[in-house]
């Protein structure tokens, strides 16, 4: 996965988080990430709460195969 671009958004329309899966509101603050990823490119948001955790537990949560982080992976990392 190759990131293109990273930038702090007021979201337009409903989201849901990448990393926790919560939908959020039109009018949210979200991170939203582009992304290459196999010659495709994609767009995902990702909640202030679930960046934190990102930054604390980065390794844990990086698939080992790969390094990259798949959906869901602050929910499953909290539920363990």
């Amino acid at each position: 996965m190759y990131q293109i671009s990273t930038k702090t958004v007021k979201i337009r329309k409903e989201q849901q988080c990448f990393a926790c899966l919560q939908t959020y509101e039109k009018g949210t603050l979200l991170t939203r990430q582009v992304n290459r990823y196999d010659h495709e490119i994609g767009t995902v948001y990702v909640c202030p709460a679930c960046e934190m955790i990102f930054q604390e537990n980065r390794d844990e949560l990086l698939d080992p195969w790969d390094r990259s982080f798949a959906e869901g992976c602050v929910r499953d990392f909290l539920e363990i």
